[in-house]
């Protein structure tokens, strides 16, 4: 369960609701269809040829004005949601991996 106050108001959301929101797949890890050998296009085209992403470096290149395509904007602002609020961690010993990056792109069953 996520609860977080906005303006007063507590707002109370399981993984579910969250999903719904944003658009992200929900299920069963077993339905998603992976491809390790298969780069992710949003990590090639901001990052270069990696399975996971330097949090610090993330988080760097988000605080630039611009520096993502208003295309991938909405999903890197999720993805910068899930990685700083929902799953924190020390950004300089941590990185994200492919398959946070995968939720946006992925095919499901």
């Amino acid at each position: 369960m996520f609860i977080v106050k906005v303006n007063g108001t507590v707002l109370c959301f399981g993984i579910k609701e969250f999903a719904a929101v944003i658009g992200l797949k929900c299920g069963l890890v077993g339905n998603f269809v992976l491809d390790p050998s298969i780069s992710n296009r949003l990590i090639q085209k901001y990052f270069g040829k990696m399975n996971k992403v330097p949090k610090l470096d993330f988080l760097n290149k988000f605080k630039e004005v611009d520096y993502f395509e208003s295309e991938d904007r909405f999903n890197i602002g999720v993805l910068y949601f899930i990685s700083t609020f929902l799953i924190d961690s020390e950004a300089s010993k941590t990185t994200i991996p492919k398959r946070y990056f995968n939720l946006f792109e992925t095919k499901y069953k």
